[in-house]
């Protein structure tokens, strides 16, 4: 702005670290702004010279739920790209795991006024954890994108866990046992918050417990992979391997004789003992035929597909949930695709351009950001 800006707040500011985080953003971009001692009055003056280069840190708030899943389950969880210090409240969420991971029957209080926005995920822990865990400085959770204290309270409750709210803090006694399975079917709502779905998707998961979380879409605000990623950690994606293979501008595409099977690239599962590249090539013969040669560019796959079976897909085994396809690059040689009605029961060569009547706009991405398509 010409001449800057000035703003005085006349409140509390409920989510203090936000602002602050705002306020170092615009000095790392060489701007200048002067605050008050309380934090109330705010001088941006004119101007920002960006650094050449800025690494941005691994998101704190969402690192906190695999974190959270590998405390409760008892699994090592490695972030990547995790900063030793990051302008994020959130980072401290680690030293709270440290506090629950040393747990005795005493109460502990555990303040979060500077990272509220994780401190849902420490009530999941605080469930699972032996202790009297007494929750403060969860002020901005009445004011977020729900009433998050009424939401965390109310599901953890039909999970039958004691919890008390007083006021605006939350007390909660950890279990020890988790017996739900001879009770109606529990559903629990997440008031279309993706803190709160992704909050008991992490409970759900990792002590594989049998309940309902409605608003599931909800997750696509901050992680629109979130149900296929947590899947993913538990083991319940089936390894599975595509192969894009190219004959000069045109891309080899094949459809299964499966109802409503969308197209896909020549791909499937990997069997026990078998590399993913053993399998790629292996299931390109088997659905293409051996007449149909082709040439691998390289031993590595080139990118990850994640999803999800729809409830009416038949499965090999109840614990597989979904697939995680890797995707390999060849180079047509020679020879003719073989559609024998059981493997495949339609296959074309189809240009890049002409892909995204075919594709899936996550599918068709993860193609988008091939080597071969450059």
């Amino acid at each position: 702005m010409p001449e800057g800006i000035e703003i005085e707040v006349t409140d509390e500011i409920k989510s203090r670290p936000y602002v602050e985080m705002t306020v170092e953003m615009i000095r790392i971009f060489g701007g200048s702004v002067e605050v008050s001692d309380d934090f109330k009055h705010f001088k941006v003056s004119r101007g920002l010279d960006a650094p050449e280069t800025y690494q941005i840190p691994a998101d704190c708030s969402s690192a906190s739920y695999p974190l959270a899943w590998g405390v409760i389950k008892g699994e090592d969880v490695q972030i990547e790209n995790r900063a030793e210090k990051t302008l994020q409240g959130d980072e401290k969420f680690v030293d709270m795991l440290k506090i629950f991971k040393a747990h005795n029957s005493s109460t502990h209080q555990l303040d979060f006024s500077s990272m509220p926005d994780v401190s849902m995920t420490g009530m999941i822990v605080a469930a699972c954890t032996p202790g009297v865990w007494r929750f403060t400085g969860l002020e901005s959770l009445r004011v977020k994108e729900c009433d998050r204290i009424a939401a965390m309270a109310e599901g953890l409750e039909k999970l039958g866990v004691n919890v008390e709210v007083e006021g605006d803090e939350v007390i909660i006694e950890g279990k020890r046992e988790w017996g739900i399975g001879n009770r109606e079917k529990i559903i629990i709502d997440a008031r279309d918050d993706h803190r709160i779905a992704m909050c008991f998707g992490i409970l759900r998961d990792a002590l594989d417990l049998d309940f309902e979380i409605t608003d599931l879409h909800c997750v696509a605000k901050s992680w629109p992979s979130f149900w296929e990623d947590l899947a993913d950690w538990s083991g319940k994606l089936r390894p599975v391997s595509a192969v894009i293979v190219k004959k000069q501008d045109e891309y080899l595409i094949v459809r299964k004789p499966r109802d409503e099977h969308a197209w896909q690239f020549p791909q499937g599962g990997v069997d026990i003992g078998e590399s993913l590249l053993q399998a790629a090539e292996r299931e390109l013969k088997e659905e293409c035929g051996e007449d149909l040669q082709v040439k691998f560019l390289g031993k590595n796959y080139k990118n990850i597909y994640k999803y999800l079976f729809p409830e009416n897909f038949i499965r090999h085994d109840e614990n597989i949930t979904g697939a995680k396809v890797h995707f390999f690059e060849a180079e047509y040689v020679s020879g003719d695709v073989e559609v024998d009605g059981e493997e495949i029961v339609e296959a074309k060569w189809v240009k890049a351009e002409e892909l995204e009547n075919y594709f899936e706009e996550d599918y068709l991405g993860l193609f988008q950001s091939s080597s071969m398509t450059a």
